[in-house]
């Protein structure tokens, strides 16, 4: 059984079912896809309802989820009109196109998405995974959700952009992590890249802290771009990574 973890994948679901054969993907074998399927890509529905049907994937809540979710549960705030600037008006035309029931399935889907996963064992590792920040509480339990989480918690685990990783000891979350590999996306890797070190090639899963801390939002959303965006994929038994 092989484990895998990617994320942002932005809504090209042609570069999805690229990496599900790159990769050999079956039933047997195991994907955590740590947010932001939806927005801005050509396919998000689509994406997103595969991703639904798959028993061996769980996704994680993102920013762009969380956007989604509040978009329809309260249109008439601010809410709508910050998603849409972010990408959402092909979730929403395609969204706009199911049946009512398909509507309904899918909002429930998202609200029942975990937003923090702790103590994901590999081999002799454990894992921490969320869409971008570690969680400043302590006790955290196993799945945390829109039901269970505070506003602040839920806003750093799916927004924040601080990354204090490299000094990662410092976090308030370090002690009860500290005997765990933080993965996590949202901000591309190749903003982290120039920022840590200009002269390594951005698009690439990126590793700091002794890879205590892993980015493997390799810039899907930017494929057209010119940024040199791709989907990435890290293999958690063997450290392989792999690119479409």
């Amino acid at each position: 059984k092989m484990i895998y973890v990617m994320s942002d994948i932005h809504g090209y679901y042609s570069k999805f079912k690229t990496m599900l054969k790159k990769i050999k993907f079956t039933d047997n074998d195991y994907l955590y896809i740590l947010g932001d399927v939806i927005d801005r890509g050509p396919q998000p529905i689509p994406l997103l309802i595969d991703i639904m049907s798959r028993e061996n994937i769980t996704l994680l809540m993102g920013n762009h989820e969380l956007m989604f979710y509040e978009a329809y549960n309260y249109p008439n705030s601010k809410n709508t009109a910050t998603w849409l600037r972010n990408g959402g008006e092909i979730t929403a035309y395609q969204f706009e196109q199911l049946s009512g029931n398909d509507k309904t399935d899918i909002l429930k889907y998202i609200y029942s998405l975990p937003v923090v996963l702790t103590n994901i064992q590999v081999n002799d590792k454990y894992y921490y995974f969320a869409h971008a920040g570690l969680i400043n509480h302590k006790n955290i339990r196993k799945k945390e959700n829109l039901a269970s989480l505070n506003r602040k918690d839920l806003i750093d685990s799916v927004w924040d952009r601080s990354y204090p990783y490299l000094n990662i000891n410092k976090h308030p979350a370090y002690e009860e992590l500290k005997n765990h590999i933080f993965i996590c996306g949202h901000t591309p890797t190749f903003f982290l890249y120039v920022k840590e070190n200009p002269a390594i090639t951005p698009g690439h899963i990126f590793y700091c802290n002794k890879r205590h801390y892993i980015n493997v939002d390799c810039g899907c959303a930017f494929i057209k771009s010119g940024r040199n965006g791709r989907l990435g994929c890290l293999c958690l038994n063997t450290g392989e990574e792999y690119y479409a």
